[in-house]
């Protein structure tokens, strides 16, 4: 246990610590304290928040160690959204969701339309662990391939 444990900030939804062996320690209050939300309350008041708003319940709400039905139609939510930032911070969230199947479809639709957030969707595929993403998964990086084959092309190809 970590002799040294300061508070820097405190939101409605975590605390940032310094402590001996991190510098800055998130804890989830979903986590931490059981904090709940119910779904109309977030999405009654998801369009007023600002962007760290919802970055900082995103960060502390993907920590939840239980899923409920509530917390199941927040995922949805969650998952419709056309934000590529909240996709990639809900990806390994996502995949305990009780419908595999749905998940499964979420996430690699992601991995063609986001390519900068790729990592997360990857290891969300992975944890989910659904056989009939594979095809998918060996595509993408048959893709990756092949851009970091004509990268390196390029790079040869160019004098100097």
């Amino acid at each position: 246990m970590d002799q040294y444990k300061k508070l820097l900030k405190e939101d409605r939804w975590s605390r940032v610590y310094e402590t001996t062996r991190h510098p800055l320690l998130l804890e989830s209050k979903f986590k931490t304290d059981g904090l709940s939300v119910a779904f109309h309350q977030l999405r009654s008041d998801w369009e007023s928040w600002k962007d760290s708003e919802r970055f900082a319940f995103l960060n502390a709400y993907r920590y939840k160690p239980t899923i409920t039905a509530d917390d199941e139609k927040i995922i949805e939510f969650l998952m419709a959204s056309t934000d590529e930032r909240v996709q990639m911070m809900i990806a390994l969230l996502s995949t305990r969701h009780p419908d595999k199947k749905m998940v499964a479809k979420f996430l690699v639709a992601r991995l063609n339309s986001a390519p900068e957030h790729l990592p997360n969707f990857l290891q969300a595929l992975t944890v989910l662990g659904d056989s009939d993403t594979t095809s998918a998964v060996h595509a993408c990086f048959r893709r990756g391939w092949r851009i970091h084959r004509l990268s390196c092309m390029e790079r040869q190809d160019k004098p100097g």
